[in-house]
């Protein structure tokens, strides 16, 4: 004999015993077909949903490969200090911020100005009362930022007076930073300004 066939004379069977559960059986089915479960509009909202499954699993699965690539692309990226030789330009730069300071603590600052002269304009340069009769060593320097290859570059160099006079003529118009860093009884200073040529 048949399983199926055995199983399904004996669902009859249990039917007819208990008729009461046979209805429920039926009013299960026919609440199915009333929502739908068989209806072609259901089976395309469950399309719709396999789709929305598929959108949120496609937009979930480019984020991940997204934030993969990125990670994978910060790992090769080089990540080496500005210049090899940082800490000594670290140094360098505290000694120029000390030079600074030792600068702006002088009781008579150094002071420059640009002046008419016989020979045109100049930038004339006055060192402090005490330092005007020792040995000064250092250099001048006149930054364009707009134009790097003017930049000029002079030796400290004062007369008897304290005074010293460098020739503007041949630099063009404009904003110019002079840079002055001397030395004086071995202490280095330094110091900074805009000036307009």
């Amino acid at each position: 004999m048949n399983v199926s066939l055995q199983h399904s004379s004996v669902a009859a069977l249990y039917e007819r015993m208990h008729p009461k559960h046979s209805m429920v059986r039926d009013a299960a089915e026919a609440n199915r077909d009333a929502i739908g479960v068989n209806n072609p509009v259901c089976s395309l909202s469950a399309q719709n949903g396999k789709a929305w499954m598929i959108g949120v699993l496609v937009v979930y699965s480019s984020f991940a490969l997204i934030t993969l690539i990125l990670v994978v692309l910060s790992f090769k990226q080089k990540v080496d200090l500005v210049s090899d030789t940082y800490y000594q330009q670290e140094v360098a730069f505290q000694e120029r911020i000390d030079a600074a300071n030792r600068a702006y603590a002088l009781a008579e600052p150094v002071q420059w100005r640009i002046v008419e002269r016989s020979e045109g304009k100049v930038l004339e340069i006055i060192y402090p009362q005490q330092m005007r009769s020792a040995q000064l060593s250092g250099t001048i320097t006149l930054f364009r930022h707009s134009a790097l290859g003017l930049d000029a570059v002079f030796p400290v160099q004062p007369d008897s007076t304290g005074r010293q006079y460098i020739s503007l003529a041949g630099f063009m118009q404009g904003f110019w930073t002079v840079s002055l860093e001397w030395t004086y009884n071995k202490q280095s200073y330094y110091k900074a300004a805009d000036i307009m040529l």
